[in-house]
């Protein structure tokens, strides 16, 4: 670890510092008490602030790197709460993508059968901006939007343009007859995608079914 800290402020980065939360959540402390460490060395943008934090305390965002490194295939992690700005919780809703780097060339574990894992390149991807568009799409069309991962089988909404304000995952209503609903695969995880229709749709197809049937007893 302390070889890590050297060679990172050795390439500029004057002030690094493994670190992870703290038993509140809410201040970052040096790390300890954990055999393996996945501090984040490159960020990009640099604004987010992520240099440094180490991944490992986290088993949403370790599940999938390890799957990445069995299997060699990018892997998406299930929903966190996104840490940027220097915050612990951001209170907005994110995953991951994780891609293991592989050393192809380690010679004792490639005898083995096995590949060494250099580290992991990983796309960390907020909610609110990925569904922007399906949730214009679904307003117009007089629905609500909402997303769960199956994968996960917690119960918890990824995404709920219900309770859009919470910020926060929320447990799941009982689906309904009128739900239409689409499974997508997500980087090996499974997502169910929900067109919910709000009460305003029913009460305009219902005023409109009203004046057809106002019309035809005219006639």
């Amino acid at each position: 670890l302390a070889q890590f800290e050297k060679k990172a402020r050795a390439e500029g980065k004057h002030n690094f510092r493994v670190i992870q939360p703290d038993a509140s959540g809410d201040e970052w402390i040096g790390v300890s008490g954990r055999e393996v460490y996945v501090p984040v060395l490159y960020a990009w943008p640099s604004t987010i602030g992520t240099i440094g934090f180490d991944m490992s305390f986290s088993p949403i965002r370790m599940e999938s790197k390890l799957k990445s490194a069995e299997t060699g295939e990018g892997v998406a992690s299930g929903v966190f709460d996104l840490m940027q700005g220097g915050k612990v919780s951001s209170g907005q809703m994110a995953f991951a993508i994780s891609q293991a780097v592989l050393d192809l060339h380690a010679s004792a574990l490639a005898k083995a059968g096995k590949q060494a894992v250099k580290g992991y390149l990983a796309a960390v991807i907020p909610i609110p901006p990925l569904f922007a568009q399906a949730l214009s799409l679904a307003n117009l069309a007089q629905c609500d939007l909402i997303a769960v991962d199956l994968t996960a089988n917690d119960g918890k909404f990824i995404y709920s343009s219900i309770h859009p304000s919470t910020g926060k995952l929320d447990k799941t209503s009982t689906p309904q007859d009128t739900d239409i609903t689409q499974t997508l695969e997500v980087a090996g995880r499974k997502w169910n995608l929900t067109l919910r229709p709000k009460s305003t749709f029913f009460a305009g197809y219902f005023h409109y079914f009203s004046y057809l049937v106002l019309v035809i007893g005219i006639l």
